[in-house]
């Protein structure tokens, strides 16, 4: 682009330079004619006049103009191309701009795809979560249908009918029966449950008796000062009733049967 510009310039100023030899060579072939002339109509050289001389170096001066023009006409195509020049080179950024744009676009591109990794990592956690709250949810109604279940049919219902018949040594019985049943149960719904409360539980749902060693057994040879001062109230009223004991719940981790 450079020499070209230098190109223009030369071209212009030749242009000029040239136009201004033509010129001062007219002027000189004028003056020469003019000189003859006076020649001629005068008979000697001295018949030019100090007039005729200035005219012709006015003249010779004048020749430089062309080289101007020209100069100017080549600085003014310069300046044009080298204006649409700067006007292609302006116009190029955005290009790069555009290029410099899909940098972010890739990296916000690999946030979201680390971000959607991780946010369905936690939706699969969750989801674990949740199916196995809904297995726990599952087992405690397994465990609250069963329990209650077999708690109308062993304690509520025969206190329904020892009500009915009036039998007190059955009401006595059925009272301490509920009693023990439902403080069991009610630690173990609180995680306060005490060894002998799984056997009070399990007797109920399974229909077993509770195992061996979970309680201490008071029965008719137990001397009197080795029962506990809670449980001595409890054995004189069963006592009363003529109860043979309550053999099948654990009462304060005590076993009252055979009395």
């Amino acid at each position: 682009m450079k020499r070209f510009l230098f190109l223009l310039l030369l071209t212009g100023m030749t242009t000029g330079w040239v136009s201004a030899q033509t010129d001062s060579s007219h002027a000189t072939d004028s003056a020469a004619a003019q000189q003859d002339t006076m020649l001629a109509e005068g008979g000697e050289a001295g018949g030019i006049s100090g007039a005729d001389v200035d005219t012709t170096d006015e003249k010779q001066g004048i020749a430089w103009l062309p080289i101007l023009i020209g100069f100017a006409a080549g600085a003014l195509v310069a300046g044009i191309i080298a204006g649409v020049a700067s006007g292609k080179k302006k116009a190029a950024p955005p290009v790069q701009a555009a290029t410099e744009a899909e940098v972010p676009a890739a990296i916000t591109a690999g946030s979201r795809t680390q971000q959607d990794q991780k946010l369905k990592s936690q939706l699969n956690a969750l989801m674990k979560e949740k199916e196995s709250l809904q297995q726990q949810l599952e087992s405690h109604r397994s465990f609250d249908n069963e329990y209650y279940g077999e708690a109308f049919r062993k304690l509520v219902a025969p206190m329904h009918e020892a009500m009915e018949k009036g039998s007190h040594r059955e009401i006595e019985e059925m009272l301490m029966k509920i009693m023990s049943h439902y403080s069991s149960l009610t630690r173990y719904k609180i995680a306060k449950k005490q060894p002998y409360d799984e056997a009070n539980i399990q007797y109920l749902i399974s229909r077993k008796n509770p195992a061996e060693g979970l309680a201490t057994e008071i029965n008719r040879d137990t001397p009197v000062d080795k029962i506990p001062k809670h449980i001595k109230p409890l054995l004189d009223l069963l006592k009363e009733q003529a109860s043979g004991g309550l053999d099948e719940s654990i009462i304060a981790g005590y076993r009252i049967r055979n009395i």
